[in-house]
């Protein structure tokens, strides 16, 4: 340890180290006076109070360490080494040993959180995350081992004769330097709390001051939490929010960055400045359309409605999703009901482990026939499914895709009972319904987990034709617009007309044999 000072401490003591270290300090202690000042209430996540106290908390650990070692040896020309340090920490006053081992926990832990703030919404940093993870975790531990080892090395040597008086010497501590040490130390913590007062009473002039003002509503409209909140005019809706107790998403602490506090302006977008700076840029990132503002970013002055389009506890991963038909949108798809018939049949003298087993395997075939054909898994009903093709594709190619999935499917399910074949009475069958038209896509669901689905007359429409595969005796029943999207010769499909409830006329459909479809994902 002391022949690697000339490495650990002597570039601190320079003029440019110095200069570096002053800055930091000013630096750090500018920002937290400021984010704690400019803060509108004082509700915080947890990760936000301890960044915020452990940085608070540096100073008044790291205080009595500064003028201990840098403040004797510029005022007192002491010289003070590790072998002075650890003497003192383990053999002459413990207790600043343990302060000292708090300090470097305090500073790491601090650190950490900020760079992990900073770096969780880059998307290469998931895959880094559990090995600087093991970093963050080992290199203190090693640091306090040595730490520990040294120690120990000093209160084996301060058995030997002469060596502490040695020691001492060495350090050119004039008579009075410890206490005055101490004297300064205790000075500088009250200063550090009188500073914290100071903001924390300038917080409440400020607030006093706003009180006083009118104030404007905002209201808040969620699928389980409709309020309205009365806030003063200024405050940031993530800050609204956070003030009366709604949980909002923000994985960047607000800062415009993450894009997860994005909101849908229902109401009242006119009287808000146009997107600027890091929103405007955060919002270009997302390809946001108009009406999706960043809540940290908006200051509304006047009354102000407003949806969450993220689950609170939304991953930083969700930041970086496009806005798109994920937050609503009517779009042209294609909609495919998948229906396993006669279900009840497989449970008949089975166990319930049994049924579970066979379905999982049904349902996994159908899973992989969608990632094959490019369908999107929307929405599980017991013993069916309904996709969505077309969220990427034009029409036309959607229409293809999706009777492609149909036959992908049925061949799959072929293959699933010539497996299963000694486990059934009777061979699985399934019914497939598809319809084209225009749906409301969206992402559903509860917040926790939602997904990406559909509503509207085509889901509507594509569910009866699923029903009529059992009267038309085909495993496949298409509704005429979709086939002609795809391009398939209708010579040799049977024609139907099916009635729907809602519509004066009938929907033509045809009745698609996988063998005679035609249909591609080539």
């Amino acid at each position: 340890m002391i022949a690697g000072e000339r490495f650990t401490i002597e570039p601190w003591r320079t003029p440019l180290g110095t200069l570096l270290l002053g800055a930091a300090v000013l630096v750090h202690a500018g920002l937290a006076a400021w984010s704690l000042f400019y803060r509108k209430n004082l509700r915080f996540t947890t990760w936000e109070l301890v960044q915020l106290c452990t940085g608070f908390l540096i100073p008044v650990l790291l205080a009595g360490h500064v003028f201990g070692t840098r403040g004797v040896s510029e005022f007192y020309d002491a010289r003070i080494s590790y072998a002075q340090q650890i003497t003192l920490f383990w053999s002459l006053r413990p207790d600043l040993g343990v302060i000292q081992a708090l300090a470097v926990l305090t500073v790491w832990t601090h650190g950490a959180l900020g760079i992990h703030t900073w770096l969780r919404l880059k998307s290469w940093y998931r895959a880094l995350q559990p090995y600087l993870y093991a970093f963050a975790v080992l290199l203190p531990a090693l640091a306090l081992a040595g730490y520990v080892s040294s120690g120990f090395e000093v209160l084996r040597l301060a058995e030997v004769e002469g060596w502490l008086s040695s020691v001492q010497s060495d350090a050119n501590m004039p008579e009075g330097g410890s206490a005055w040490v101490t004297a300064i130390r205790d000075e500088f913590i009250i200063y550090c709390i009188i500073f914290v007062a100071l903001i924390l009473l300038a917080r409440a002039g400020r607030a006093y001051l706003k009180s006083r003002r009118p104030k404007i509503r905002l209201y808040y409209r969620a699928y389980d939490n409709n309020r309205v909140v009365e806030v003063p005019p200024g405050w940031s809706v993530l800050e609204s929010l956070r003030s009366v107790g709604i949980r909002h998403a923000s994985v960047c602490g607000g800062r415009g960055r993450c894009t997860t506090c994005r909101i849908q302006v229902e109401r009242g977008e006119e009287h808000l400045a146009a997107p600027a700076g890091d929103e405007a840029k955060a919002l270009a990132r997302i390809s946001a359309p108009p009406g999706i503002r960043l809540a940290c970013q908006v200051r509304p002055a006047q009354d102000l409605e407003i949806m969450p389009l993220l689950p609170a506890a939304a991953l930083p991963e969700a930041g970086q999703q496009p806005t798109g038909y994920s937050q609503g949108q009517e779009r042209q798809v294609v909609i495919l009901f998948a229906d396993l018939r006669e279900s009840t049949k497989i449970a008949e003298h089975r166990l319930p482990f049994d049924v579970v087993f066979i379905l999982n395997q049904f349902f996994a075939e159908l899973s992989a026939s969608l990632k094959e054909t490019g369908g999107h898994y929307a929405q599980f009903n017991g013993d069916g499914l309904m996709a969505i093709y077309g969220l990427d594709v034009d029409l036309d190619r959607a229409a293809q895709m999706a009777l492609a999935g149909a036959e992908n499917m049925l061949d799959r399910l072929a293959g699933l009972n010539d497996r299963l074949k000694m486990e059934l009475r009777y061979p699985l069958r399934m019914g497939i319904g598809i319809h084209c038209g225009e749906a409301i896509v969206g992402q559903m669901g509860p917040p926790e987990t939602p997904i990406i689905s559909a509503l509207g007359d085509t889901v509507n429409i594509a569910t009866r034709l699923e029903e009529k595969t059992k009267e038309f005796q085909s495993p496949i029943v298409a509704s005429a617009a979709t086939v002609a999207l795809a391009k398939l010769d209708t010579s040799k499909l049977e024609q139907h007309k099916v009635e729907v409830r809602g519509r004066a006329e009938p929907i033509v459909v045809y009745a698609v044999h996988p063998a005679g479809s035609g249909a591609t994902i080539s």
